[in-house]
């Protein structure tokens, strides 16, 4: 039967698997792998950075583990032979999220944009100013045709300052991921740098943006 787990095992299949104190034995090894053979699964493997829980110990040091997994059956790699486990970066948790695509190159269908208004730019202290600025340029004039132009000028306005104030989230997210993955990856790194607090700390603003966005689009399709 064609099936896949994915999540915290709290297990390693491997002693490369661990990196610091709290060695599992061989003994803790074996069981899991023995486990995950008498369920018939294979690990699917991953992409990114290699650990998925970092966490400080007593004296300073950190221990790195690859707890997190996705393991499935042949019958499921079968179908899905394209699937690719990709590693993410946490800012918020010691645990990495991990991702599981089942098609990394499908890149879905991309229609015309339309204008939204973002519940995220009310976090924003130019919103009302670039608003009254924008409906105040055509004034005065009450007709209904006037008042739909002021209204296109008005989401014309707020789009250029949307990208201006705030760019792009998910463009800006995946930058700094991918720079937060490579200060992570730094041979050299002994505990995170000032470069990777900052980057930690502006990812957690702009997941908060983020949140506030797919709140705002999983109302508006609900209703």
């Amino acid at each position: 039967m064609p099936w896949v787990c994915i999540g915290d095992f709290n297990k390693v299949l491997r002693y490369d698997e661990h990196e610091g104190i709290g060695q599992r034995s061989q003994a803790q090894i074996q069981g899991f792998r023995d486990a995950v053979h008498v369920c018939g699964m294979i690990d699917l493997g991953y992409q990114g950075h290699k650990w998925t829980f970092e966490k400080k110990v007593v004296g300073g040091s950190y221990t790195r583990v690859r707890l997190d997994k996705a393991l499935g059956s042949p019958e499921w790699y079968a179908r899905f032979p394209l699937a690719a486990v990709e590693h993410l970066a946490a800012v918020t948790s010691d645990h990495s999220p991990i991702l599981l695509k089942l098609d990394p190159l499908d890149r879905g269908k991309h229609g015309k944009k339309k204008f939204r208004y973002e519940c995220m730019w009310d976090t924003h202290p130019e919103l009302i100013p670039t608003v009254q600025h924008a409906w105040e340029a055509n004034r005065p004039n009450l007709r209904a045709v006037k008042v739909r132009e002021n209204s296109l000028s008005l989401s014309n306005n707020l789009g250029k300052w949307s990208k201006s104030a705030f760019g792009s989230v998910k463009a800006e997210i995946r930058r700094l991921e991918k720079e937060l993955e490579r200060l992570r990856n730094d041979p050299l790194r002994t505990a995170p740098s000032h470069a990777e607090i900052k980057t930690n700390d502006r990812l957690i603003e702009l997941y908060l943006h983020e949140e506030i966005m797919w709140f705002q689009r999983s109302r508006v399709n609900g209703c």
